[in-house]
């Protein structure tokens, strides 16, 4: 009888210890869940505080834009930007988003150092300059006189030079003062106004065309969707909407021109765009594409071709991603 007491007491001492382990090893498990649980719910609230805080921050530039502008009569958050710059593209006016980085007089300064030369750029809204004459022939015949030309973000006046130039009829509007003042010092019809409030001002349908060069991209996915619904309605029937902006399929345009300007907001698919356009009610709606890359830019081929055909399909294929066109614009039809 005392023998077996002895080893059921033994047997009962080896399964204490063996509990022992076995609730040691659990809890070494549950601890180990718990704190990689705890690690990670740590880092989701440091994640969430920072946004926050960025929102806070961009909240508070916003009001004090909003201040800024009731006390100078200017307008708080600028819709239109200045065009003119080919690409790189950058805009007069200071979006939200970077108001405190640059003051307007330094993004009057960056605008400057980083635009395109007129005479380029001229040249390249030459382009535009057969489809614009034809829907303002389309108006005309319809009965709509005078039907003129709206360019958005006009800036300096460079296209409606242009314009002038092949007997266009047109005006402009831009959210730069000094912007605006350069292009009336040219003789250009020109005012400083916010592009929403202004398109929404317009009456229906008295307008051949509506331009923009490099605005969008300063814009968020609502103004811009905003921007084609009130550009549509300024549209008579044949008008046109012809709306440029970088190509970020293209990562050269990507990184050298988005990429470059802090006011960029939204970098616009070409194909996301197309949609936009059409969903607003666009009849036709096309997408253009202009500024290739440089061949100096571009990866070069030695010769006719690689030794491997496969060589130069896949050489022509990374240039097309890398080194594609920089630009396009959507031209929509009413």
């Amino acid at each position: 009888m005392a023998r077996l007491i002895s080893e059921t007491r033994q047997g009962f001492a080896q399964q204490t210890l063996q509990n022992r382990h076995v609730v040691r090893a659990l809890n070494e498990v549950v601890y180990a869940v718990l704190g990689r649980r705890q690690g990670e719910l740590n880092r989701g609230m440091l994640l969430a505080l920072q946004e926050v805080e960025r929102r806070l921050e961009l909240l508070e530039a916003a009001v004090q834009d909003l201040r800024t502008g009731a006390e100078t009569g200017a307008p708080a958050v600028p819709e239109s930007a200045t065009s003119g710059t080919g690409a790189p593209a950058v805009a007069a006016g200071v979006h939200p988003y970077a108001a405190r980085a640059l003051s307007e007089a330094a993004y009057n300064a960056f605008q400057e150092t980083f635009r395109g030369d007129d005479d380029a750029l001229r040249r390249h809204y030459q382009e535009h300059l057969p489809t614009l004459a034809s829907a303002q022939r389309a108006c005309a015949a319809a009965g709509i006189t005078p039907a003129r030309v709206l360019d958005v973000g006009c800036g300096r006046g460079t296209f409606l030079s242009a314009l002038a130039e092949a007997k266009i009829a047109a005006f402009g509007i831009d959210s730069s003062a000094a912007a605006v003042a350069l292009a009336q010092a040219r003789g250009l019809d020109a005012v400083r106004a916010d592009a929403a409030e202004f398109l929404a001002a317009v009456p229906p349908q008295s307008l051949a065309a509506v331009v923009s060069s490099h605005v969008l991209e300063h814009l968020s996915w609502p103004e811009v969707r905003r921007f084609f619904d009130l550009s549509l309605r300024t549209l008579a029937a044949g008008g046109v909407l012809i709306a440029e902006t970088i190509n970020p399929t293209c990562l050269f345009a990507y990184v050298n021109a988005f990429l470059l300007d802090p006011t960029h907001c939204t970098p616009l698919h070409p194909e996301a765009l197309r949609f936009v356009a059409e969903a607003s009610g666009f009849r036709t709606v096309q997408v253009q594409f202009f500024s290739p890359v440089p061949d100096a830019s571009r990866l070069q081929v030695e010769g006719q071709a690689p030794p491997a055909a496969w060589g130069a399909r896949n050489v022509e294929r990374l240039n097309e991603l890398l080194y594609g066109p920089q630009e396009y614009a959507i031209v929509a039809w009413r």
